[in-house]
């Protein structure tokens, strides 16, 4: 999904979301939300589009599904307007969340800024519901929140590496740096700013290894989870 499509089917998602029969048929239920942590080079964006794609089709609900990845989030999330009324969204139980979550960062003022803006930023996604949103520490975001699946995506490291070597058509070294570079960078990325370790299996409802699998069988799995 392109960004400016993106975010005006975010604006859209969050109108219906906000309208007062909508409130109404979703008070007792929250709409599902699926979250997708990944190791490098599992084509995880296949996977999530697919997924996104398989949900639309069987459900036919409005607002849709949409899919969040890095960029999007960032985007959502640096969008003022947007950003407001997704705060807007937050019910007042949340809100509690988020000043516990505030009172537990540490470290530099900008790095808590960035934590809590994303932080924010999916909960408030959440609330608004069918997403599918890849990275960016959601497991460990909504992992108290119902009606949230948490699923990550793995594979043996060489698998990873000669595939991305081939997709890439980088040479083998250099799609090894490649890999074991994004990896550490995302291990990192939720370590420093979510104080949690994503490789901790107990954080997911299904873990997929997709050496074992194509990604027309992974998406289809995940979808299962929603009913």
């Amino acid at each position: 999904m392109k960004i400016g499509a993106g975010l005006g089917a975010v604006r859209s998602a969050i109108l219906a979301q906000a309208a007062p029969e909508q409130a109404q048929a979703d008070a007792g239920q929250p709409a599902p939300v699926i979250t997708i942590s990944r190791e490098a080079a599992v084509y995880a964006p296949a996977v999530s589009s697919l997924l996104v794609e398989l949900l639309n089709k069987r459900h036919h609900l409005d607002p849709p599904w949409i899919e969040y990845d890095r960029q999007l989030v960032e985007r959502v999330a640096e969008d003022h307007d947007l950003s407001h009324q997704l705060i807007e969204a937050v019910q007042e139980r949340d809100r509690s969340w988020i000043e516990h979550f505030a009172a537990g960062l540490t470290g530099s003022a900008p790095h808590m800024q960035v934590a809590m803006k994303i932080a924010q930023t999916i909960r408030g996604l959440a609330q608004v519901g069918r997403a599918v949103i890849v990275g960016r520490g959601g497991q460990v975001i909504l992992r108290d929140m119902p009606g949230v699946y948490h699923i990550r995506l793995i594979a043996p490291e060489q698998w990873r590496i000669e595939g991305w070597a081939k997709r890439s058509g980088l040479p083998l070294a250099e799609a090894r740096q490649w890999v074991r570079t994004t990896d550490s960078d995302r291990v990192r990325f939720v370590k420093n700013h979510f104080n949690c370790d994503p490789a901790d299996l107990s954080l997911y409802h299904l873990i997929v290894n997709m050496s074992q699998t194509t990604v027309e069988q992974a998406a289809k799995t995940i979808s299962r989870l929603v009913q």
